[in-house]
C-alpha cells in the first residue's frame, strides 16, 4: 500500500503532471515489488507565494512523502530513493537541492 503524496511550486503542463506521476508509480512498483493495483500517487500543484524553501520565498520545490507499510528493509527503501530521485530529475529536469523524498512506515492498525 505504498502511498505518495507529491507536492510542488513548479508550473508542470499536463503532460509532465501525468509522466511524473505515471513514473514514480513504476518506479515504487518495480523498486518495491508492490502490486500496482496497491498505489497511490497524489500531485498537489502549490503557487510559489505558498512555500519557503532553504530561506527563500518561491525556491523551485519537490516534495514527496512516500507512507509504506512498515516492515521493508533499508536496502528496498534505499531503492526506491533512488528510483523515485531517477524519475523525478529525469521527468522534471532538476538538481537533488530542489526535491526532498521522505519515507514514512506506518504500524499496522494506523491506517485502513
Amino acid at each position: 500500500m505504498p502511498f505518495l503524496q507529491v507536492q510542488t511550486n513548479l508550473a508542470l503542463d499536463v503532460a509532465q503532471q501525468e509522466a511524473l506521476i505515471e513514473g514514480l508509480a513504476k518506479a515504487t512498483e518495480t523498486s518495491l515489488s508492490a502490486p500496482v493495483e496497491r498505489i497511490v500517487v497524489t500531485l498537489n500543484i502549490l503557487s510559489s507565494h505558498q512555500t519557503f524553501v532553504a530561506g527563500k520565498m518561491a525556491a523551485p520545490l519537490v516534495l514527496v512523502n512516500t507512507n509504506l507499510k512498515e516492515g521493508r528493509s533499508l536496502a528496498l527503501k534505499q531503492a526506491l530513493l533512488a528510483a523515485l530521485s531517477d524519475v523525478i530529475e529525469k521527468t522534471l529536469h532538476i538538481e537533488k537541492s530542489s526535491y526532498r523524498i521522505m519515507i514514512h512506515d506506518l504500524v499496522d492498525g494506523t491506517f485502513c
